[in-house]
């Protein structure tokens, strides 16, 4: 096993989405210390093409810093390669898209808000 370190063998906790606004300047030095992707074999965060992530997936689901490091994923332009915070450059796409599209329906909701606040004060 390529890993410095022992996991834990129960089921890890859901991985919470950062937001646009969460924190997505470069790890602190400190920060990098304590994650463990920094004491793991750099070849587990890049499977080949078709291989499963899940042995990346495992150690960043018990990473003191993955919510971080997936708002740094997310913020990335262009966009980071391999296994980030457990997510795979699909993952990523995926939560962006759905990201999008809730800033649109809130925008659209908005424009409705503000079209009846406009009517009410015709009226």
């Amino acid at each position: 096993m390529r890993i410095a370190h022992a996991l834990p063998a129960a089921p890890a906790p859901v991985l919470r989405i950062p937001t646009p606004a969460d924190d997505s300047r470069p790890l602190t030095i400190d920060e990098a210390a304590l994650s463990l992707c920094s004491q793991t074999d750099p070849e587990v965060w890049f499977p080949e093409v078709g291989q499963p992530a899940r042995e990346a997936k495992r150690i960043c689901a018990a990473c003191p810093i993955a919510a971080r490091c997936l708002a740094i994923a997310l913020a990335s332009r262009p966009r980071v390669e391999g296994i980030w915070a457990g997510t795979t450059e699909h993952d990523r796409a995926r939560i962006l898209a759905a990201r999008n599209r809730e800033a649109r329906r809130q925008a659209a909701t908005a424009a409705l808000v503000a079209d009846d606040a406009d009517l009410g004060e015709v009226a």
